[in-house]
């Protein structure tokens, strides 16, 4: 299965049309369709945001995805590259993924709960 059907089917296994998931992940809705369509390869980033708007982790979201488009076509995404290597993606416990410094010395970051179900936003 290509990248593209991979996300599409997720998508609409969870009942989402196209500008319903484009909305909630924060992406242009012609670009999901290019992406769907296999006209586009998402960055790093892209593919990152995309798995937060499914919910889902890297591993489960590439264990469908033909080996072949993983070596070629997203091989430019670290995720992918741990994947194939047989590395966990999945998020660990107490994982941090994102931590950002906002103004007046108050930071942010987020982090995966230890049963792997959720996401906390803690303030610093």
């Amino acid at each position: 299965m290509h990248f593209g059907e991979r996300l599409k089917q997720i998508r609409t296994e969870k009942g989402l049309t196209q500008p319903q998931f484009a909305q909630a992940a924060g992406i242009e809705q012609s670009y999901l369709s290019k992406l769907e369509n296999d006209k586009s390869v998402p960055s790093a980033e892209m593919f990152s945001t995309i798995l937060a708007g499914l919910e889902m982790d890297a591993a489960t979201f590439l264990s469908e995805v033909d080996q072949d488009v993983l070596a070629t076509t997203l091989r430019h995404i670290p995720a992918v590259t741990q994947f194939t290597a047989g590395a966990a993606v999945g998020p660990d416990q107490g994982d941090e993924k994102v931590a950002v410094r906002l103004g007046g010395g108050l930071g942010a970051r987020l982090r995966h709960d230890a049963g792997g179900e959720r996401w906390d936003l803690l303030f610093e």
